[in-house]
């Protein structure tokens, strides 16, 4: 027999670039780089909850009530519970203020983010606590009591799922089912920061997860938690506040100086929103002190780069597009955007902006008259890495000990591609290596010819989205080549000095 007992709904309103289990996922300082897609997900939320006739609580975290108040107003008009979600970082009662403000109701409830252990102390009898850890309010619930994810329903093989939600139905005792707004995507960009783990629990039976959630509340009643507690929906008389704290704005000189951007792109498609937003923010600040320009390489990508590229840049006239017929590898893509560059100095970064694109703003003033290039050096004794496979860093600062071995310029890191060239001192190059090994090809050509090579310290970051196409045997065998090649030039060249092309 079903059970005539309603149980409660959890939603936790946030982005999927906020998911970060076991300590993994997006850093926070990238989150605002990242398209929202909140007010899809929470728009198929309201769809599904009104076709069920029930409410939900939806637990918004202060990041959330202050980069998108209109998603969380439309929620709490559509007549579902707003609830604080505090993360140890804020001031609980300030963020309360805000959330009220922004919804306009009254704040009833709330709950640590994942990972934290809060204890507020709020004395009201009309405030309670989701969790066991919510001891700081008179009104907690689930003091250990049944709590089920939304995790569980979409990870199960199918045959288990008919079982979960019986078990459901049949509860003779109120539970909290959970989950996140997120999940209801089914075509939610993948992080590549997870761990395998993470990734399992982020993104296995995604695109299931909303038929077999419907399938769940057709057979099982639920409603808010402020409802199954008997609090009132009443209007907050809180002033609606969303301002974003931003940095002073930089002053504009009249005269900026002009730089060209060159990004190299091959199947980037997951990853070119995450772009578009990053270069408006570098040009809404380095941009007022400079005239930038930016040039797109599709690399012969095989997937929607080409369609991609074409609808977020293609209407600007400060984006300029190239396109290679067919894939012919990362140094191409590098020489080709450099030769349509508009200016005379060039910078080239990489599309998953693994380097933060800010930082070219330090690199600028380093390429000096008889300086050909200024490149990103995370392995200087100033520079840093962040979550990047052991085995690609040793791969990297193995090929830079092997370079510096046989190259002028001593530098601490030589496989960068992010970089500030002058246009002039690579227009004649002619890369042998197209691939991979044409990033470091170009900078040896310059060394051998007798030109300045600097570095500057920056921090190389793991890639957020997409994959990295780099294969590393083959890397490693052209690493060897070429250090090969370079060493039998500089022997020939001290045997016969005539033959040493040296311009500088």
């Amino acid at each position: 027999m079903v059970s005539s007992v309603r149980h409660n709904l959890a939603i936790e309103l946030s982005e999927h670039f906020q998911f970060a289990p076991d300590g993994g996922g997006v850093p926070r300082r990238h989150w605002d780089r990242f398209p929202s897609r909140l007010a899809h997900n929470a728009e198929l939320a309201l769809r599904l909850f009104d076709r069920h006739d029930l409410t939900a609580t939806f637990f918004v975290d202060d990041w959330i009530a202050r980069h998108h108040p209109d998603v969380v107003r439309k929620v709490a008009d559509a007549g579902h519970e707003i609830a604080l979600q505090a993360d140890a970082r804020t001031d609980f009662i300030k963020d309360v203020g805000r959330l009220e403000a922004v919804s306009g109701y009254v704040v009833h409830g709330w709950r640590p983010a994942p990972g934290k252990d809060l204890a507020p102390v709020v004395e009201s009898d009309l405030f309670y606590g989701l969790g066991a850890s919510c001891a700081g309010t008179k009104c907690a619930i689930l003091d250990g009591g049944i709590l089920s994810t939304g995790e569980w329903l979409r990870i199960l093989p199918e045959a288990m799922v008919a079982g979960f939600i019986s078990s459901w139905a049949h509860a003779e005792s109120e539970r909290v089912f959970s989950f996140q707004v997120w999940e209801l995507d089914a075509e939610v960009p993948h992080l590549a920061t997870l761990s395998s783990r993470g990734r399992l629990r982020a993104y296995r039976n995604l695109p299931q997860f909303a038929e077999r959630l419907d399938r769940l509340m057709a057979e099982v009643s639920f409603m808010a938690l402020r409802d199954q507690l008997g609090l009132p929906r009443e209007r907050s008389t809180h002033v609606q506040d969303t301002h974003i704290a931003t940095l002073p704005a930089a002053p504009v000189r009249k005269e900026r100086q002009p730089l060209s951007i060159v990004v190299p792109c091959y199947n980037e498609e997951p990853g070119l929103g995450y772009l578009a937003k990053a270069l408006a923010a570098l040009d809404a600040g380095f941009g007022r002190r400079h005239r930038l320009s930016f040039v797109l390489v599709d690399d012969g990508s095989t997937d929607r780069t080409w369609a991609e590229m074409e609808r977020l840049f293609g209407d600007d006239p400060r984006f300029q597009l190239e396109r290679h017929p067919h894939n012919r590898g990362i140094g191409a893509a590098i020489l080709t955007g450099i030769m349509a560059a508009r200016d005379d100095v060039v910078a080239v970064m990489d599309s998953d902006c693994s380097y933060d694109p800010a930082r070219l703003e330090e690199m600028l003033p380093l390429l000096e008259p008889d300086v050909a290039l200024v490149t990103a050096s995370p392995y200087h004794a100033l520079g840093g890495v962040e979550g990047v496979p052991e085995w690609r860093l040793f791969l990297s600062r193995g090929a830079s000990w092997l370079y510096r071995s046989v190259l002028r310029n001593k530098l601490a890191t030589y496989t960068s591609c992010f970089r500030v060239c002058r246009k002039a001192a690579v227009t004649d190059l002619a890369l042998r290596h197209e691939g991979y090994i044409g990033v470091v090809e170009m900078l040896a050509r310059l060394d051998l010819e007798g030109w300045r090579i600097v570095e500057h310290p920056v921090v190389l970051e793991a890639r957020l989205l997409g994959r990295s196409k780099l294969r590393i045997v083959r890397v490693i065998a052209d690493h060897l080549r070429f250090i090969s090649e370079i060493s039998i030039t500089r022997l020939a060249s001290r045997a016969r000095p005539d033959l040493a092309k040296v311009t500088r």
